[in-house]
């Protein structure tokens, strides 16, 4: 599985072929934050977020939370 957190969203978009605005109506967020998240912005993610993440792919948000901080830690670790 892709650690990268942007990719694993992309990728999980991509698998449900689902557009950038139909995850964020799925999961009760603005399509510029899916956009934004997806592109540039590198900050942690607030509850809110990853809990519509969660429920918009139908998983635990624990889950998501680790799948963010495994990417987290690999960008550390490749010195980014």
């Amino acid at each position: 599985m892709t650690t990268d957190f942007p990719t694993w969203i992309r990728d999980e978009i991509k698998r449900r072929r689902w557009s950038q605005a139909t995850l964020a109506e799925r999961a009760g967020l603005s399509r510029s934050c899916i956009s934004k998240m997806l592109t540039s912005d590198r900050r942690k993610p607030g509850m809110r977020f990853f809990a519509g993440i969660a429920a918009a792919f139908e998983m635990p948000l624990v889950e998501v939370i680790v799948i963010w901080e495994a990417g987290q830690r690999e960008s550390k670790e490749a010195g980014e």
